[in-house]
Order: C-alpha cells, then sequence, then structure tokens
C-alpha cells in the first residue's frame, strides 16, 4: 500500500491491485500540483517499486531530475543530516 501522510512522507508496500497504481499516480499528481507541498521521501522494503514508480513519474512531470543514491554514494549522507 502506498499512503501519504500530512508530513509529505510517502509508505509503499508491494501490491498488484491496479486501482492502487492509479491511486498512488493520483496521490503524486495531487502532491505535484500543491504549491506548498514538501518534499518528497519514499520509503518501503526493497523490490516493492518505489524506484521505478517514482523515475516514470519524474519523467511524464520534470524536465530535469536529481536522483541522489545513498547506498551508491554514501559521501553524500551527512549533507542530508539534521545535526
Amino acid at each position: 500500500m502506498f499512503t501519504l501522510a500530512k508530513n509529505g512522507l510517502f509508505n509503499y508496500n508491494r501490491c498488484g491491485d491496479t486501482m492502487l497504481k492509479r491511486k498512488i499516480n493520483r496521490d503524486l499528481i495531487t502532491w505535484h500540483d500543491n504549491p506548498s507541498r514538501l518534499a518528497l521521501l519514499i520509503k518501503g522494503p526493497r523490490g516493492v517499486g518505489k524506484t521505478t514508480l517514482i523515475e516514470r513519474f519524474a519523467k511524464e512531470n520534470y524536465k530535469y531530475v536529481v536522483k541522489l543514491d545513498f547506498e551508491k554514494n554514501p559521501e553524500l549522507i551527512p549533507f542530508f543530516n539534521e545535526n
């Protein structure tokens, strides 16, 4: 299941339901169209399609995209720590 919390955090768990996929896309469009939106953070277990979902959404809705992969580039992590 994929949910959008009030803090802008999305959670996604494996589900093959087509209606759920439509809801996810609808939630992303709602987030995208909100002028006071917060940063988007996708969180969930490995292999559920988070990266595929966001890459497709970004390709369809943005001219430029920046992808930060903390597993491949752990040297970036300190830039995102609160302290």
